[in-house]
């Protein structure tokens, strides 16, 4: 699925992504559940005494994570029915989410539509969800949204209606992908479409613009983008919503319909920009953690059981070769010449990773997507490494 599309396709799940969100922020199971309530009741009610969250968590170890107990626990302890309904609520969709995403809990901000990793909660676990927050609170249908950042620029009297939006909005854009399983067909896209447009008629036409750019945030394809980068860079907070202005930014200065030129020297120029931020040792040994050239390898290694000296050789190899891939690309020889080069380069670095890991461990390696730019060095191609770690083809002039 191209970038665009996702895009596109996600924006119609803004329901499920603001929901995920807010799963990603409450904590685990147990003991950290407690804590982390106890941390959610001070931005309702003012900073709380250290007192006030041990008697909080008091009450919760107890129980447990199962939602009804937390629930009778927290009403006869008094503690107000606004905060149970939040804690309820991220009680149950817990139930319903993976035990192994600790940080995607918390750091939402790493987490975008637009990497493979992300998932949007199913149809049929959505609706498991909110019969059992009805059965345990009532009215609880989305009850959480309106406690989100993203919802606190909303008038209170809107909240409901902009809980239908969603809420309708989310059931409809469920059914279609429950329909369509695996495979889009052009109407689905075409129907996927409409329903975005017809949302976001429906949002403006209750939202002032300052109100709907707040809940509309993780729509944008700039905070998107900085999720993904976020994810990949190990980004705090801060950093995420600096990479999210430079983003705009460059949004901005190209245009609706930017050249694929300017385009590239944009990318270029934020490069630089990210490295600046991030610091570009740190920027270069996350890329390298996130690259199929090392995830592959990590495989090998699981399999094979070779040594670090000869994982650390590998990389080393790989290392030295795109520095000299960038050396040859940028010097003075002449256009054939430097293609001859690079060919000569990527055959070399094959018969270096054949040494070290052996003939048949290397062809697996390769034939699984190990280094896969020096494909292009071997078509007489440079290449560039983008700041998620998967390499960039560049025409040699």
């Amino acid at each position: 699925m191209s970038n665009k599309l996702r895009v596109v396709v996600v924006g119609l799940l803004v329901s499920n992504i603001v929901l995920a969100v807010l799963w990603w922020r409450a904590a685990g199971e147990g003991r950290r559940q407690a804590t982390a309530f106890a941390v959610a009741t001070e931005g309702e009610a003012g900073t709380r005494s250290d007192d006030a969250k041990a008697a909080v968590a008091a009450v919760v170890r107890p129980v447990g994570a199962e939602p009804r107990a937390l629930r009778d626990a927290l009403r006869a302890a008094g503690v107000d029915e606004a905060l149970i309904r939040q804690f309820v609520n991220t009680a149950v969709w817990n139930k319903y989410q993976r035990d192994d995403t600790e940080k995607r809990r918390s750091e939402w901000w790493k987490h975008s539509p637009l990497s493979s990793s992300f998932s949007v909660t199913p149809a049929g676990a959505r609706k498991a969800i909110d019969a059992e927050l009805k059965e345990l609170l009532g009215d609880g249908r989305l009850d959480e949204m309106t406690r989100s950042k993203q919802f606190a620029a909303v008038p209170v009297e809107k909240r409901d209606a902009l809980m239908r939006v969603f809420a309708d909005y989310g059931e409809m854009t469920s059914a279609i992908y429950a329909e369509m399983g695996n495979f889009q067909m052009p109407e689905d896209q075409k129907r996927l479409e409409l329903l975005k447009a017809e949302r976001e008629r429906d949002l403006k036409a209750l939202l002032t613009p300052a109100e709907y750019e707040q809940v509309m945030f993780l729509d944008q394809p700039e905070v998107q983008r900085a999720q993904l980068i976020a994810g990949q860079l190990d980004l705090t907070e801060a950093e995420f919503r600096e990479v999210v202005r430079l983003r705009r930014e460059i949004t901005a200065r190209l245009g609706p319909e930017p050249d694929y030129k300017k385009a590239n020297a944009e990318e270029k120029a934020f490069d630089e920009a990210l490295a600046g931020l991030v610091g570009r040792e740190r920027m270069e040994a996350q890329q390298l953690k996130q690259s199929a050239d090392y995830k592959v390898l990590e495989k090998a290694r699981e399999r094979l059981g070779f040594s670090e000296e000869v994982f650390t050789g590998v990389l080393a190899r790989r290392s030295q070769a795109l520095a000299e891939a960038a050396a040859i690309q940028s010097g003075s020889m002449t256009v054939p010449e430097k293609k001859k080069a690079l060919k000569a380069l990527a055959a070399a670095v094959k018969t270096g990773v054949e040494q070290q890991l052996g003939s048949a461990a290397a062809q697996g390696y390769f034939m699984q997507n190990g280094m896969p730019w020096l494909r292009e060095l071997d078509r007489g191609f440079g290449v560039r490494m983008a700041s998620g770690g998967w390499g960039e083809s560049v025409e040699i002039k």
